[in-house]
């Protein structure tokens, strides 16, 4: 999706109260991401379709961040249609690896790690398919050595 394509899909969602701005936010791998300026507020919005090659189901997605919103773990889902995930934006600032180094941060982090694995499946609603990483890669690996690639040995055979 062009970048004029993606800023008119945002700017025709029904949910803005007036003239908008759109600002490009860095990070997304599969999706495209914006933070979006409307009067007095912010949002970030996430244009990305499903891809199954890549196990990317966004129903998924939004399911997570409904669950993690109501643990008190991320921001709160505001909009939603095929493609388009419009979420509150926090003010905030990303820890470096210097910063979850340190000792101050560690119980911290832990908390909200166990908080994740505790608080999160007691919100999740709908289907929840996993998305458990180590599964992609041995099916990336399997669709490889299905099309013939002979340097693809799967689960160390």
């Amino acid at each position: 999706m062009t970048t004029n394509t993606s800023l008119n899909r945002i700017k025709s969602m029904p949910l803005w109260q007036g003239e908008i701005s759109a600002v490009p936010l860095d990070g997304g791998i599969t999706n495209v991401n914006y933070v979006v300026t409307d009067g007095d507020k912010k949002y970030v919005v996430r244009l990305g379709e499903d891809i199954p090659k890549h196990h990317v189901m966004r129903f998924n997605e939004l399911s997570a961040s409904r669950a993690a919103h109501l643990a008190g773990l991320s921001p709160a889902v505001i909009y939603t249609e095929p493609g388009i995930t419009v979420l509150q934006f926090i003010e905030c600032a990303t820890y470096s690896p210097e910063d979850v180094r340190k000792p101050e941060n560690l119980k911290r982090i832990l908390l909200l790690i166990q908080k994740c694995h505790v608080e999160v499946p007691r919100h999740l609603r709908g289907p929840a398919l996993i998305f458990w990483v180590f599964h992609v890669i041995w099916d990336y690996a399997a669709s490889l050595q299905d099309a013939g690639n002979s340097n693809t040995r799967l689960y160390g055979s």
